[in-house]
């Protein structure tokens, strides 16, 4: 199996695309100093593409707080605490089972292995995954856990590799230490590369259960939408003519930020194709969209193919509309058609 690993070139320019085997990662690691370095966690199939593989890796919650000081880090924790209790009497899930780490400036993540929901390789698990993110965000008061990150791509920063914005570290960390040391404590704790150990793992029924519950969710969700799922594209649509909700119109004004540059793109093609607009006249709008808005702009390729995705995806039925423009917090509250 393989995975996919990316980077900064000499702190100017992102490459990803880089595909390896676990034996490799030590390699590109070294290629790009071991500063801004990324890989999936998921593993792909070696006979297939990313997008036709089946996928296996562990659970990645993101804890995306914005620590400014120390009663910003209280909250945090409160926020944490709230999880684990929730993965403890709902999952049967225990602390000593997860990985914590801090990511070099403010965020901290967790990564629960999939041995523990006795999960096989399936091309869903992203999004399994993702309603799971949402099961533990609906447990905190703050909505500190990210659930835009669940593409099958996502590439996650190294553990042990240089955050450049600050200099730091990304490091595991024990419970306790992000429970008792202080926001300034934990800096000073990712001056330097560290090794934590955790309880290797087992499977756990309760948390079984529970996965399985969420796939029976899912499909009998998907279900109700196959009686309707062709849809047809509207033709010989005037471009000057259509128009488009308040947070499109934001995000063809404003782009979108660096780590949702794919699912913002697929977002916007899928919307205007929608709307009727050609392929050719979508691809002449993303591409301006793309070197004018976004920083840094995606290669040309891999928007077109995302385009391709996208125009494929409406023909089999599945469009992009509020919901997923919600998930990358992009929805307007003020807006008449999401409620």
């Amino acid at each position: 199996m393989y995975l996919e690993m990316g980077g900064k070139y000499n702190n100017e320019y992102f490459k990803r695309k880089i595909f390896v085997n676990n034996i490799q990662i030590k390699k590109i690691r070294n290629e790009f100093n071991n500063t801004d370095v990324y890989s999936t966690l998921f593993l792909y199939e070696d006979d297939k593409s990313q997008d036709e593989s089946n996928l296996i890796g562990p659970l990645y919650i993101d804890l995306d707080a914005d620590i400014e000081n120390e009663d910003d880090y209280k909250l945090l924790k409160k926020d944490l605490n709230l999880i684990l209790i929730h993965l403890e009497n709902d999952y049967g899930i225990n602390k000593k089972y997860i990985k914590f780490y801090f990511s070099g400036k403010k965020g901290f993540h967790l990564i629960i292995p999939y041995q523990i929901f006795n999960i096989k390789p399936c091309k869903e698990l992203n999004t399994y995954y993702k309603l799971i993110a949402n099961d533990l965000n609906n447990y905190t008061l703050n909505k500190i856990v990210d659930t835009r990150i669940y593409d099958n791509k996502r590439l996650i920063r190294l553990p042990n590799s240089i955050n450049s914005k600050s200099g730091l570290y990304k490091v595991p960390i024990s419970y306790n230490d992000i429970i008792n040391l202080s926001f300034e404590e934990i800096k000073q704790y990712a001056t330097k590369p560290h090794s934590v150990q955790v309880e290797k793992p087992i499977a756990i029924l309760k948390a079984i259960n529970k996965y399985n519950e969420i796939i029976t969710y899912y499909n009998n969700k998907n279900k109700k939408h196959k009686k309707n799922k062709q849809f047809n594209i509207p033709k010989n649509v005037d471009i000057h003519s259509v128009t488009f909700p308040s947070c499109i119109n934001n995000l063809i004004a404003n782009g979108c930020e660096k780590g949702n540059r794919n699912n913002s793109t697929i977002i916007l093609c899928s919307v205007m194709l929608q709307k009727g607009i050609s392929y050719d006249d979508c691809l002449e709008i993303i591409t301006e969209w793309n070197e004018t808005k976004i920083e840094p702009s995606l290669p040309n390729n891999e928007l077109i193919a995302t385009l391709n995705s996208a125009y494929t995806q409406i023909l089999n039925g599945r469009r992009y509309g509020c919901t997923s423009i919600k998930d990358l917090g992009l929805c307007n509250k003020s807006c008449k058609i999401f409620k």
